[in-house]
């Protein structure tokens, strides 16, 4: 699964626009350090 993928099935605008947000409202900075913790895990 590409990044692009993971970000389009959590709702999130690739590549980020710096106002888009996750759809539960969590600023897509903190969603990005989460996805990457994600993939590094």
């Amino acid at each position: 699964m590409t990044i692009r993928e993971l970000y389009a099935r959590m709702g999130v605008d690739y590549p980020p626009t710096g106002r888009g947000c996750h759809r539960d409202g969590i600023p897509v900075s903190v969603f990005q350090a989460f996805l990457l913790a994600e993939v590094m895990a």
